[in-house]
């Protein structure tokens, strides 16, 4: 080969490079450093608030890990789809349990709150306006999981979803958002929760803070994050899927953060839930509220985040 045709031969290589280089910085999330530290989590007998779900409390030791800024997006989630014709289980209408299960979970109507699966709704409507900046919901944690997984091919790094301890671990130490059961006019100020926002569209519903966020559903990432904070809504927007299997209560859990999958004691079938939403009771988004909803379950306030562990 001639020196023409070796230079040209290179800057077609670098063009390539640069072009995957650029691809891939197109779809790799933005990501947190969480420093390392101990959580004292759960909550205590003594605790009026907390459930025996969030029991006993105990020391957790958490390594550094890396945590997305914020929930995967629909337009995230919508490239993820575009490139591998992926679908998802609400438009496959996967059953959950015994009986049909077409769509996503949701409310029927704009006007009226009561719930059901709703056939068509997917991440591409999940019954409330969204555009590409708001959080991907309607989403199973099986299509999570695939997310995930299309994300270390293309990029050849390990993400993961976060434990629930690191969930925890971060909402504390970055979320920061108050809970007393006689004042919740604050919660507003730094998370989209059930409040006056919500009863404008559904006005009996139950239970909700006593403030403005001023948004009904789901707002877009990053609209709620606290002062000094680089991480947002750990806690309301939407909830989010966790790693780790369902267990009852914390006896047995590991110490060190790392996921809980052990289903001799727990169920695979049902995975934790963490961060509260945008339906959620003033209660329901403190740090160390816990519940789970079926592994197949898609709704329309739940959605996920990614977590890497650095080399």
């Amino acid at each position: 080969m001639g020196r023409g045709g070796l230079r040209t031969g290179l800057v077609a290589l670098v063009a390539t490079a640069g072009a995957l280089t650029g691809c891939r910085a197109e779809i790799e999330p933005d990501l947190v450093r969480v420093p390392a530290g101990l959580l004292i989590q759960g909550t205590s007998e003594s605790d009026t608030i907390g459930s025996v779900r969030e029991r006993p409390v105990r020391e957790v030791t958490i390594d550094t890990f890396l945590l997305g800024r914020t929930e995967v997006t629909v337009g995230q989630f919508r490239r993820f789809v575009e490139q591998t014709g992926y679908v998802t289980d609400a438009e496959k209408g996967t059953r959950v349990g015994d009986g049909p299960s077409p769509g996503c979970f949701s409310h029927r109507t704009l006007t009226e709150p009561s719930a059901g699966w709703v056939e068509g709704r997917s991440w591409r409507d999940p019954g409330y306006p969204q555009d590409d900046r708001h959080p991907v919901v309607c989403v199973s944690w099986a299509d999570a999981t695939q997310y995930i997984s299309w994300l270390r091919s293309e990029t050849g790094r390990p993400y993961r979803l976060p434990t629930e301890s690191e969930f925890e671990y971060a909402a504390r130490t970055h979320a920061r958002v108050a809970f007393e059961p006689s004042r919740t006019a604050d919660l507003c100020r730094g998370a989209n929760v059930a409040d006056s926002s919500l009863r404008t569209v559904f006005p009996t519903w139950q239970t909700t803070a006593d403030c403005e966020d001023h948004h009904a559903f789901s707002a877009p990432v990053e609209t709620f994050r606290n002062p000094g904070s680089e991480l947002s809504d750990l806690a309301g927007n939407v909830s989010e899927w966790a790693q780790d299997c369902w267990h009852e209560t914390y006896d047995r859990a590991p110490v060190n953060g790392e996921e809980w999958l052990d289903a001799a004691e727990g169920d695979c079938t049902r995975h934790v839930i963490r961060g509260g939403d945008f339906v959620s009771r003033p209660s329901v988004v403190r740090a160390a509220f816990r519940t789970w909803i079926p592994t197949g379950f898609r709704t329309y306030h739940v959605g996920f985040r990614v977590a890497l562990t650095p080399p």
